[in-house]
């Protein structure tokens, strides 16, 4: 698989949380780190960010996942990572 570089030219949204339950039936990778903050369980948390991006010339809109809400809030435009 190749890795191209985007660009974030717009920022569409802040960043939002999502969690996830673990799913009981498959052996995931869970982020011990990842404590749902309002009730304390263990859940798989992710911050996200919708954002417009430039590929060599291909702008799209995608969104961006972050494994905390401090990476998520350095998006900006000019914001660049490898895709």
């Amino acid at each position: 698989m190749n890795l191209t570089e985007s660009v974030v030219v717009e920022v569409l949204s802040e960043p939002y949380k999502e969690v996830l339950e673990p799913e009981e039936d498959k052996h995931e990778i869970i982020d011990w780190n990842a404590v749902e903050e309002e009730t304390g369980e263990r859940k798989i948390v992710r911050w996200k960010v919708d954002v417009k991006e430039d590929c060599y010339g291909r702008v799209k809109e995608t969104t961006r996942t972050f494994d905390n809400k401090e990476e998520a809030e350095k998006v900006e435009i000019g914001f660049s990572y490898l895709s």
